[in-house]
């Protein structure tokens, strides 16, 4: 994961690899994902003495794709995907904690077989910084 920040704008890149272990004949799909976030500075304007927290909008993309699963050695037909997210997001910063949402778009899924698609997700979280 590469990041770069600073008051005014933000930026991330992360490339991730998830292998999956097998238990009663079934192994899940491998996962490989590209995500690419961009953030910007809503509020406040200007910054200034006693400025307790920012609210920044975003934008990522995430680009994932599942292997297929596999059944006692076979793969399944309608399982793997790839699928392509932008993600409009909000997040609140302070010194001691973070709020954030967004909100996953799938713009390009492509799906084997009878494997169900997604609509989209709603993502939230809350971090603290100690």
């Amino acid at each position: 994961m590469t990041t770069y920040q600073s008051l005014d704008w933000g930026g991330d890149v992360q490339l991730a690899y998830q292998s999956n272990g097998q238990a009663n004949g079934f192994r899940a799909g491998a996962v490989s994902r590209l995500d690419l976030s961009v953030q910007r500075r809503l509020w406040p304007g200007t910054l200034g003495e006693g400025v307790s927290g920012f609210l920044y909008g975003g934008l990522e993309a995430n680009l994932i794709h599942v292997a297929k699963d596999q059944v006692n050695g076979i793969d399944d037909a309608n399982s793997g995907r790839t699928t392509l997210f932008l993600t409009p997001t909000v997040q609140y910063v302070t010194r001691s904690w973070v709020l954030e949402a967004g909100v996953q778009i799938p713009v390009s899924q492509r799906m084997n077989g009878t494997a169900l698609k997604n609509d989209y997700i709603l993502t939230t979280g809350f971090r603290l910084n100690f």
